[in-house]
């Protein structure tokens, strides 16, 4: 299950969004960046107090990602719900529906900055090697996978409908609301099923020594009582991962000035009949594809061989500021504006599609580096095996997963990772904001 479903599951589900607004033009071309800006705003405010609150001895990762799993489950059935409150009519009033979904992006920010916060300190301190949070990389690149497909063939669906009833047709809009519905429904039934999950590895030796180390913590006092010195403790661990903040906030920077704002304005250039690229919507909805799978096939390359997997923290500045050179590429396709207007001169369909792949490459394949190798650089020459002196608490056999015998650098490392999640959340907030100077260039 993805940590990252919220937005994710918010971006392919756009086209029936945008059904909504199709009477005001000026708001049907501007709904999804100002959705995804309110939605990243939120995380980042929210994200700060989950790092904060995850940095303190008396805290439980576990109960915080239940809450936000129990919270996220409610808001998406209220948007299931909304899909059959509000039919497939485009709206004559329409502001207040906005304001319902800038309301939803909210509470979904809220609930994916504890989660994400919450995830990163469970796969940290379960796993100080990365490779739970290899896992945890993987499972969001394929929820974006999964969604972008199911995306893809309703938007196919809707371009038959409509081939075969040319004009204004209700059977699109209701392909689309049925695939929003689909996707919905399916994100539900996804986060029950990582509620069953940590249910079950509850039970896990190692896991369930950790949790009652977090619950003695809890009794010890207040978990809402501030810890002495918590900010200081933020600020040393950011300064030694100064690299990895810089690159992490880099890449989501880059991909969001161009994802999906810049790249759903390009156009196939000389579209045949009968092709994919025939149809606006479709073309739209393949390149969203074609950026999830860059993006699976980018989480993938560090966990299949070493020589990809960055360690150095001034490579991966290098690696990642590159990648700005994908804006003047991407400006070098056919673009084709809300007026209609589009450049003389373009690149072919296959270099955007490649382009776009790329993108979703490099995206994943910098993230993982980042996530995998920023929290080992805390302390790279921290030992976790238990020191000759030392004897384990409470009579629990020592555990090489669960690291008691060396906890500061443990808790270090899980205080990197929810700051470097902190400076993604960052990132996708800036990168929607940067779109619209990206737009404005295009």
């Amino acid at each position: 299950m993805s940590m990252l479903a919220p937005f994710n599951t918010l971006v392919t589900s756009l086209a029936y969004f945008h059904d909504a607004f199709v009477l005001v033009p000026s708001l049907a071309s501007t709904f999804s960046s100002g959705i995804l800006t309110v939605f990243n705003l939120t995380s980042v405010i929210f994200t700060v107090l989950a790092t904060v609150r995850g940095s303190r001895k008396k805290s439980n990762p576990i109960r915080r990602m239940i809450r936000s799993l129990y919270l996220s489950i409610a808001a998406f059935a209220l948007f299931t719900v909304s899909v059959y409150l509000r039919g497939t009519d485009p709206l004559s009033t329409t502001y207040p529906y906005y304001l319902f979904l800038l309301g939803m992006s909210v509470i979904l920010a809220i609930a994916q900055a504890f989660m994400q916060s919450a995830a990163m300190v469970i796969c940290t301190q379960l796993s100080i090697d990365g490779t739970l949070m290899g896992y945890l990389q993987m499972g969001q690149a394929l929820q974006g996978v999964f969604g972008s497909v199911v995306n893809l063939i309703s938007t196919a669906l809707a371009a038959s409908i409509d081939g075969r009833h040319p004009g204004p047709s209700k059977m699109r809009a209701r392909e689309n609301a049925n695939a929003a519905t689909v996707v919905f429904l399916i994100t539900i039934l996804l986060q029950i099923a990582t509620r069953v999950c940590l249910a079950r590895v509850s039970y896990v030796p190692s896991v369930e020594a950790h949790i009652r180390k977090w619950d003695a913590n809890m009794r010890e006092g207040d978990a809402d009582v501030p810890e002495p010195g918590a900010w200081e403790r933020i600020s040393r661990v950011q300064a030694k991962i100064w690299p990895w903040v810089t690159s992490i906030f880099t890449i989501f920077l880059v991909t969001l000035g161009v994802y999906p704002s810049l790249t759903a304005q390009v156009r196939a250039v000389d579209p045949k009949p009968g092709s994919l690229g025939e149809n606006s919507s479709v073309f739209v909805a393949l390149h969203i594809v074609a950026m999830n799978v860059g993006d699976l096939i980018g989480r993938r390359l560090p966990a299949l061989s070493s020589y990809l997997l960055i360690r150095q923290g001034w490579v991966a500045v290098i690696a990642t500021t590159s990648r700005f050179l994908f804006i003047p590429l991407f400006f070098a396709c056919n673009i084709v504006k809300e007026n209609g207007s589009k450049q003389t001169w373009t690149l072919p369909d296959p270099a955007f599609f490649a382009l776009v792949l790329l993108l979703g490459i490099t995206t994943g394949s910098n993230a993982t580096s980042v996530f995998l190798s920023g929290p080992k650089s805390v302390d790279e020459s921290a030992s976790h095996e238990p020191a000759a002196t030392e004897e384990p608490a409470d009579d629990v056999e020592y555990d090489r997963l669960l690291d008691e015998a060396d906890p500061p650098q443990n808790r270090e490392a899980s205080i990197a990772s929810m700051i470097l999640a902190f400076w993604l959340v960052l990132g996708l907030t800036a990168g929607s904001c940067f779109s619209f100077a990206v737009l404005a260039m295009a």
